[in-house]
């Protein structure tokens, strides 16, 4: 994704729905809402940072992994009041 301007994200889980307007950008700090580890795909929502609110996106590729857990504590209320 930094190569690229973020990970493309999509309307649904499979890879061939449709993309979602603009990409989630390197560093935005998201929320899982379902994480589906044997297709490798997250549906989030985004805290803080650039992009899509929510979707769906790839965790890796081609061996690569795309996001990484976060050593944040976060108080997920303030993020609920913005």
């Amino acid at each position: 994704g930094t190569t690229t301007g973020g990970l493309i994200v999509r309307c649904s889980k499979e890879t061939s729905s449709s993309e979602v307007p603009g990409r989630l950008a390197t560093g935005a700090l998201v929320v899982e809402l379902e994480h589906d580890e044997k297709v490798e795909r997250l549906h989030y929502e985004r805290l803080s940072g650039d992009g899509p609110e929510r979707g769906w996106v790839s965790t890796s590729c081609r061996g690569k992994q795309l996001l990484r857990l976060s050593n944040e504590e976060l108080d997920v209320a303030s993020f609920e009041e913005e």
